[in-house]
């Protein structure tokens, strides 16, 4: 997993357009050692080269009270660095974990952005080059923003 957690670093270090993100769940981002941390990182520097970020966490009423309160916190400390990211609706659990880059990189996941996702559990992924892919998980990413999911 280590090897595929550095490839997604690397590419999203890379992106020069945009980026698409749905997350369940965002933890560690402020523990300097943790690979959360190490992409929230990169992903304010994109910000700040003018790549244009959008991401959207789970936020729902029916989900355990903990993980809204932590996605919370990130949202907050990533829309205090001009990020836009927002909740998906309050009545459905948002459990996807994908990142669109450049319309061109799809990167999906059963890792959330925790130490553990990150680190210790045992979790899979794949990383696909192809901007038909990448455009349709922004289709499905804009229907989870606009709640018609």
């Amino acid at each position: 997993m280590e090897i595929f957690i550095n490839t997604q670093v690397l590419i999203l270090k890379k992106a020069a357009e945009s980026i698409y993100i749905i997350m369940y769940y965002i933890k560690d981002y402020r523990n300097r050692r943790s690979k959360s941390c190490e992409i929230i990182r990169n992903l304010i520097g994109s910000h700040k080269k003018g790549v244009k970020i959008y991401i959207i966490v789970e936020g729902s009423e029916d989900n355990e009270e903990y993980i809204t309160k932590i996605n919370k916190k990130v949202s907050g400390y990533l829309r205090r660095r001009g990020i836009y990211i927002k909740f998906d609706t309050k009545y459905r659990i948002t459990h996807a974990k994908f990142i669109v880059i450049d319309r061109r990189y799809v990167i999906c996941s059963s890792a959330n952005w925790t130490e553990d996702g990150l680190s210790s559990n045992q979790e899979a992924g794949i990383i696909l080059r192809s901007e038909k892919i990448a455009e349709e998980f922004i289709k499905y990413f804009r229907l989870v923003e606009e709640y018609k999911l």
